[in-house]
Formats: structure tokens, sequence, C-alpha cells
């Protein structure tokens, strides 16, 4: 797997291990962002590169209607007819002083005039600045939805405009009731795994990553296997329509044998990517 910086556009290789640290957080080593590595994870090297592409094809796309917006505005300006008109051609009047009420009446339709062009100037930033913090929301929707506080957020928006937000894990609410290894009779060579586990949570949430790993007695890790829900789950709409509250699933998997130094095993949960 190839994880994409969402600042500064590097790729780096990932292992699944990575992303049960730190909630998933990664730092990038070229320009030290901290960001969500679930949403920008990608599982080759060409995907990575096209997401890349893709990031800076949507930067350009902003870029281009910040910049069509102001020239506009500017446009406009330039085409605005000037405060100070020349006087037209008819009955010639009396030579009377230039009142002062007359440079006062001027003075603040000029005034008037810079008000509406400033005005127009802000609504251009802050539109500017909206699509800025749509697209940005938009692209990363799916790994703020991770974080309560932007979920909260996201929700409402998410109903009104008919998208759809990944569904919310926590890990640490799901537990192993059964774990158990023996020897496959059937197959030599081969071992039976029988695992079952419950989801605590009051809410559905994602299938797990699952990573199996033997070790020996000295705690080193002899084989690691990992076994994604699309690998142990063989209905499509229950591995995209989550695990129920309270819900229980119960799996066998074949392992090959790590052989007799291996001493221990254990599960891990691992979140999968969105």
């Amino acid at each position: 797997m190839f994880v994409v910086c969402p600042d500064c556009r590097s790729i780096y290789p990932l292992r699944a291990d990575h992303l049960s640290r730190a909630n998933g957080l990664l730092q990038c080593g070229e320009c030290e962002a901290i960001f969500q590595a679930a949403s920008m994870v990608c599982d080759s090297l060409s995907d990575a590169q096209n997401k890349v592409s893709f990031l800076s094809s949507a930067d350009k796309e902003v870029e281009s209607v910040v910049a069509a917006a102001l020239t506009s505005l500017d446009t406009e300006d330039a085409e605005a007819p000037p405060v100070m008109r020349e006087r037209q051609e008819g009955p010639e009047l009396s030579q009377q002083p230039v009142t002062e009420a007359f440079w006062e009446d001027d003075e603040t339709s000029a005034s008037r005039f810079v008000s509406v062009a400033t005005l127009k100037k802000m609504l251009a930033v802050m539109l500017a600045a909206i699509l800025l913090a749509a697209s940005y929301l938009w692209m990363q929707s799916r790994s703020l939805a991770a974080y309560p506080v932007y979920r909260s957020f996201l929700e409402p928006y998410c109903a009104l405009l008919k998208c759809e937000l990944p569904l919310k894990s926590d890990l640490t609410l799901l537990a192993v009731d059964t774990l158990q290894v023996e020897d496959n009779s059937r197959v030599k060579g081969t071992l039976l795994l029988t695992l079952v586990f419950n989801n605590n949570a009051e809410f559905t949430q994602p299938f797990p990553i699952l990573r199996i790993a033997f070790s020996n007695t000295s705690g080193t890790e002899l084989s690691v296997r990992y076994f994604r829900p699309e690998t142990y789950l063989s209905d499509d709409e229950e591995r995209h329509s989550g695990m129920q509250p309270e819900a229980s699933k119960r799996l066998l998997f074949e392992l090959p044998d790590p052989g007799k130094a291996a001493v221990s095993y254990q599960l891990e949960f691992v979140e999968q990517e969105n």
C-alpha cells in the first residue's frame, strides 16, 4: 500500500499496521504536516500517482474560479462611469460660483461608488474562501468523519446534499469472545483458527481488518497474516452495511502452520481505510 500527503503530495509506502497507530494519524517527512491517513491510502503506486494528479487538478480548478472572479471585478471597475462628468452643451448658465453643496454631493457619490466596488471585492474574496473550504471538506470528508466533532458538523450537510459518510468506527468497542487455534486434521501442515467477536458499540461500525500473528518464546513474530473484510465476508451487502450494535460474528480460518517454534498467537483489529 501507499499513502499520499494531502499537503505536499509526497508518496510513501505504507504497511497496514501503521494505520492502527495513533488512530491512523501520520506525519509527512517532507513538509511535516500531520494528517489522517485513511482517505489518502492507495493500493498501488499508480493509484497514488493518480490521486496526486486529481488533487493537483482540483487545486487548479479552485484557483481558476478565484482568478476569474477577481478579473471580472477588475473589468467592472475599469468600465464604471467616472464620478465627475463633463458639462453638457446647452443654454449658457449664469456665472455663479461653485457652491460647497455641489462638491459635497459629488464627494458623497464618489464615496458611494468606491464602497460598492470594495463591497464587490470583499464578496468575491468571501466566495473564493467558501469554495476553497468546500473543496477541502469534500476531499477530506471521509477522513474528517472519523472525528466526532467534525462528524456532527458534516452529517447535516451530507443529509442535505445526499452524500454518504463512512460508518463511525471505534475498535476499542470490538471484543473477542472466542479465539482458538488447533491442528487441521484434513489438511496436513495447516491450522484451523476459530474466531468469535462482538460489536459492543451502540452504533453500526465497519468490519475491521484482522491481523493474526504467531510468536516464539521471546515474543518475536514468526508469521503475520492480514484478512480484509472482503476476504472473510462472502456477503457484499453485509460488508457494506457494517456490523450492527451488539452483533456477533463467527469466523473460521485455515492458516499455514508456522512451525513448532511458534508458541503463542495474537489477534489485533486494524481499522480499514475509507
